[in-house]
């Protein structure tokens, strides 16, 4: 009885040690700020002060266009307000209010677990995701695709537990807002909805037609979304950027747009993810989404993967164990939904060569924990023995792993987070040394917005007049300096 609670409770502390760590040191690692974390800080500071998007006089918008890239989603700007009335919008608030969103899907991850077999199954699926290198860094970035994570775990968590007609609706909303906030979930969550409900009508007791409220409700939620892209051409010009079907990008891989070129470039992005380099050794090559010293996978996802191998060999080739129905097909459902999660980055250019993508396989990744902690905590189930071994994994992997994040990284990544142009705007005291970060800033208007409303104190309006007025005059003077 001892050490059926002692050892989970000892996890569980391990845990909670390593997310109040989440929290710290933010400004320090990673050192610096990237453009996204700009436009973030500008977005929401404009949204609170004058109730503008920040490149237009448009009230309270429902996407914040930042002239590149995918625009500020309304499941990251309206929550963002709240934050920055309370916390300010300083480099360590954007951060922290990440954080706050990735420790809601670290909870909704437990919640999960405890509703399929138990609080310890519930708390290892949440202690594979908290020292999951897959989203460590992306999880203390001031920006907004990890905000999908909350709103997809949420909305699976009260899938698996309705009953009644607004659970169904809740969860739809839920899935709704996942598919505003990151582009890849667009393409993922109605499928992830559809196995879902086969999963409840199978072996949750599901009446036929509660399928079809989640869905139903998705859909209408999504409406305004669906019309501003269609009448947004900036989002469709961003698609066609990073589109598999850019002719730029077919001329450079050697390949044409026929639906067989096609095909074998989206089945080699997919395998990308799958790469020992990848999954083990180094992740992606972004100091935005990892370190360079780790793959996406920790001690304990390796662990349970090659486990996970092992039983679907005995299960389905040796047929040596009887297996639930509801076991299989809920075994099926996260491997379809991991392998679906990968897709958005099957038609998308990859930007680094052979090797996946964090980012946008970010919808995989919540069913990748639940695989990996339903297999963990069967393992502790089974063999009591396991769970001093496993938990020391644990720890000391976060030790390794942490240690490195927190002196080696951001040295290392200090250049890409653009170190140097937060400190030239932290240490601006004169008209002159304003001058200067202005002119060094003078193509990147978010910056020099960013800098002057957070350290210089000028409002939303003032900064935006303030580099407007100058950027001419930097640019000319740009010219006669070349």
């Amino acid at each position: 009885m001892f050490k059926h609670k002692f050892f989970p409770i000892v996890l569980l502390v391990a845990v909670l040690a390593i997310n109040v760590l989440r929290f710290l040191y933010l400004e320090h690692a990673p050192y610096g700020m990237i453009f996204d974390e700009e436009t973030s800080g500008v977005t929401l500071q404009c949204l609170v002060e004058k109730g503008v998007a920040p490149l237009t006089d448009q009230k309270y918008p429902l996407f914040g266009d930042v002239g590149i890239g995918n625009p500020k989603p309304p499941t990251y700007m309206y929550p963002g307000m709240l934050w920055v009335k309370a916390f300010g919008f300083s480099p360590y608030s954007l951060r922290a209010f990440t954080v706050f969103f990735f420790s809601l899907a670290l909870i909704g991850l437990f919640a999960i677990g405890w509703q399929l077999r138990g609080w310890r199954c519930g708390l290892w699926i949440m202690s594979a995701a908290t020292i999951s290198p897959w989203t460590w860094t992306i999880s203390r970035v001031g920006q907004e695709p990890s905000f999908l994570l909350a709103y997809l775990i949420w909305g699976i968590f009260v899938t698996l537990r309705a009953r009644q007609y607004w659970q169904f609706i809740l969860a739809g909303i839920l899935f709704a807002a996942a598919a505003y906030s990151y582009p890849p979930a667009r393409m993922v969550v109605p499928v992830c909805i559809l196995l879902l409900s086969l999963y409840g009508i199978r072996h949750l007791n599901w009446r036929k037609h509660w399928g079809f409220v989640i869905a139903a409700t998705f859909v209408m939620a999504c409406i305004p979304m669906l019309l501003s892209l269609m009448s947004d051409p900036s989002q469709i010009v961003r698609w066609k950027y990073v589109s598999i079907t850019k002719p730029e990008y077919l001329e450079f891989v050697g390949k044409t747009g026929s639906l067989r070129d096609l095909i074998s470039i989206a089945w080699h992005n997919i395998l990308l993810h799958a790469t020992p380099e990848y999954l083990f050794f180094k992740g992606l090559p972004d100091w935005g989404v990892g370190t360079w010293h780790q793959g996406i996978l920790s001690w304990i996802g390796v662990t349970a993967m090659i486990l996970g191998i092992l039983w679907l060999i005995e299960t389905i080739v040796f047929r040596k164990r009887n297996v639930s129905a509801a076991t299989v097909s809920w075994a099926g459902l996260l491997a379809v939904c991991i392998f679906v999660g990968i897709l958005p980055c099957a038609f998308t250019i990859m930007e680094y060569a052979n090797v996946g993508n964090n980012m946008r396989s970010l919808c995989a990744w919540p069913f990748a924990m639940i695989a990996i902690g339903m297999i963990m905590h069967k393992v502790t189930q089974r063999w009591s023995w396991t769970w001093v071994p496993t938990i020391l994994g644990v720890v000391i992997f976060a030790v390794v792993f942490l240690k490195q994040y927190f002196f080696i990284y951001p040295k290392e990544g200090a250049l890409f987070f653009r170190a140097p142009s937060l400190e030239m705007a932290k240490d601006a005291k004169t008209d002159k040394q304003w001058l200067e970060v202005l002119y060094y800033h003078r193509e990147d208007q978010f910056a020099s917005r960013y800098f002057l409303m957070y350290y210089h104190k000028d409002d939303c309006i003032q900064a935006r007049n303030i580099y407007k007025s100058l950027r001419p005059m930097f640019q000319q003077m740009a010219e006669e300096n070349k």
